[in-house]
């Protein structure tokens, strides 16, 4: 299960990237992820991560993503706590009680983030510390 959250992050990615020198025959290998990137992320612990809460609209879930928010029908009724994943079984029922207009149109959930973005998001971060001088 944590390899297909890592491959779901990944596919999140973008733009795809290599390092350096990290193609055996000295070239380029755009458009592919370097392998010691992709299994330097496979074995990183969930909870590392990048993710941001998002409203999803139901028709836009995915496998993978986990909710941020308990989930109840419009009478209030617990369907699932927060801090569940989504899975296919999941997926199916949410869509099930949607379709019979029992759910929000969306619903609050994490999303692991690209890695251009989180770069930007650690950015505005550092800059918005002051900075001390002597």
């Amino acid at each position: 299960m944590q390899s297909c959250l890592t491959e779901f992050f990944l596919l999140m990615t973008t733009p795809r990237f290599s390092l350096a020198g990290s193609d055996p025959s000295g070239g380029s290998s755009r458009g592919e992820y370097d392998p010691a990137i992709t299994t330097a992320l496979s074995q990183l612990p969930l909870e590392v991560l990048p993710c941001e809460p998002q409203c999803v609209d139901v028709e836009k879930l995915l496998c993978f993503m986990v909710l941020d928010q308990d989930l109840r029908t419009r009478e209030g009724t617990l369907l699932v706590a927060k801090g569940v994943e989504i899975t296919e079984t999941l997926l199916t029922r949410i869509q099930n009680f949607h379709s019979r207009g029992s759910l929000a149109e969306s619903i609050r959930v994490l999303v692991p983030i690209s890695v251009n973005h989180w770069c930007r998001k650690q950015a505005e971060i550092a800059m918005s510390i002051p900075f001390a001088s002597n």
